[in-house]
């Protein structure tokens, strides 16, 4: 049960990771524009 429960924490952390891993390349693509016209 405890290898279980440590397998989804990983999967949700992994997700988690993902996740946030894209929502910096959709905030810095912006960024980079911004560098790029300035």
């Amino acid at each position: 049960m405890m290898t279980s429960v440590h397998q989804s924490v990983r999967n949700c952390t992994k997700f988690r990771c993902r996740l946030i891993e894209s929502l910096k390349e959709t905030l810095s693509e912006p960024l980079h524009n911004q560098n790029v016209v300035v």
